[in-house]
Formats: structure tokens, C-alpha cells, sequence
């Protein structure tokens, strides 16, 4: 798993384009000037590309295309819903500044859901870090929730599952083949449900915190990090759907 999570990490731009440009500065004090100039001038061209709003959302925009938000009355369905985590912060910080970008996007979800539903679901939030097992993110999403006003008794949580692929085989355990709504960030949802799919689950996906940008202006032209944030997102997410049609 440790493996597979650094190789994933090796692959990403922000990484691979910043061991890019040591190579040509190393080459540098090597004297040979014409391959370092080359890979210095390629890795900064494709550091500026993946930096820039309509390159990063040409990456992530087929991921979040992919599935759509699902009608109210499907909504109302299902007696389950389940949060996939998406990291967390340092452990020393409360609740809600200690939930990462894409967790607290992906629980207030559930809040809304949860409050516009006249048939209260049961909500289950899911996961911890594949590296450090001890964060229990899970536990802080369910702590959010009922911070939030969710009453104890509809929420629990799975600790046990380190990444997208374990979560359905653990949730398997918890839900069976009842129905359920499946929340998670529009990005990750294609992985996700290939995941829970193989697995036999029967779920709906909803998918929140999109990413991509719809009009574009001068700015967005030039480097920016969230853009490279998005594009790390991107290469994260096809490697991943690569990795699990490949070996799951």
C-alpha cells in the first residue's frame, strides 16, 4: 500500500517537474550546459501549463463530467448515506479547521442533504490515511456532523478502510445490498464507483466540490497553485482508476 501511495505521489506534477529541474540544475554544475538548459526549459513549460486554469481543467473536468447530481425525489430514497473522507489537517487543531478542503466540501453535502430531506438518512462517514493510520479521519467527520446539529444516533463511522478500494469492501460489511447515497468529490467519483461496483454495491452517486472553472479571464492564464493543486488531483485520480482495473 506504502508503495503504491509514494509511486502515485513520484507521478504527480507538482512532484515529478520539481525532481525535472533539479536534474537540469545538477547538470548545470556538471558543465553540460545544452541538456540542462533542455530539461530546464521543459520542465518549466510544463510547470507553467499545469498551472494555468484551462490546462488544469481540461485534466479534471472528464472526471467531473462523468456523473451528474442526482433529482430530489432519488434523494429521498435511500434510508443510508456515506461520506467518503478526504484527509485532514493537523491533530492539534479543532473541529472544523482540522477537516481538509475536500472532506468538509463533501460533509457539508450531508448536512444539506440531511437538513432538506423530510425522511432522515442514517450517515455513515468512511475512511483514514493510508500512511498514518492513527488519524481515524472518519471519527472527525462524524464528530463535524453531530457538532452540526445531527443527532448521535445517524451517524457512525469506518476506520478501517485506507483507501476508495477498501472503502466499499468495509462498507460492504456495514450496508449490505441496501440502497444508499454515495458522497464524494466530483473528481473522485469515477473511481469511487468503480470501486463500490466491483464490490456489488448498490449506491447513488452524488457527487460535490467540483473543481473546474467555467469562464476564464487574462489571469487565469498565468501560473497559479491551485491550479497545480487541481492538476495533482487529476493525475491522482487517473492513476488510481488505472491501478484498480489493472491489479483489483
Amino acid at each position: 500500500m506504502i508503495i503504491v501511495e509514494f509511486f502515485q505521489a513520484l507521478i504527480l506534477p507538482s512532484v515529478f517537474l520539481f525532481f525535472l529541474f533539479l536534474i537540469g540544475v545538477v547538470l548545470i554544475f556538471l558543465k553540460k550546459k545544452k541538456s540542462s538548459i533542455i530539461i530546464l526549459v521543459i520542465s518549466l513549460s510544463f510547470y507553467y501549463f499545469f498551472s494555468i486554469t484551462p490546462i488544469a481543467d481540461f485534466l479534471i473536468l472528464p472526471l467531473e463530467r462523468k456523473y451528474s447530481y442526482p433529482n430530489q425525489e432519488t434523494i429521498e430514497r435511500p434510508n443510508f448515506l456515506v461520506v467518503l473522507s478526504g484527509g485532514v489537517k493537523g491533530r492539534n487543531l479543532s473541529l472544523p479547521s482540522v477537516l481538509g478542503d475536500s472532506t468538509l466540501f463533501r460533509l457539508n453535502e450531508a448536512l444539506k442533504i440531511y437538513s432538506l430531506r423530510k425522511k432522515k438518512p442514517y450517515i455513515i462517514v468512511s475512511g483514514t490515511s493510508p500512511i498514518q493510520e492513527y488519524s481515524k479521519e472518519a471519527l472527525f467527520g462524524a464528530n463535524f456532523l453531530e457538532l452540526y446539529g445531527i443527532p448521535k444516533e445517524k451517524v457512525s463511522f469506518e476506520v478501517f478502510s485506507k483507501d476508495t478500494f477498501e472503502h466499499a469492501i468495509e462498507l460492504k460489511k456495514k450496508i449490505g445490498n441496501q440502497e444508499f447515497l454515495l458522497v464524494t468529490s466530483a473528481y473522485h467519483m469515477p473511481r469511487a464507483v468503480y470501486a463500490f461496483r466491483k464490490n456489488g454495491l448498490n449506491f447513488i452517486p452524488v457527487p460535490t466540490d467540483y473543481q473546474a472553472e467555467k469562464n476564464y479571464t487574462l489571469l487565469d492564464f498565468l501560473p497559479q497553485p491551485k491550479n497545480l493543486r487541481k492538476s495533482n488531483l487529476a493525475f491522482h485520480e487517473y492513476f488510481g482508476i488505472i491501478y484498480y482495473k489493472l491489479f483489483k
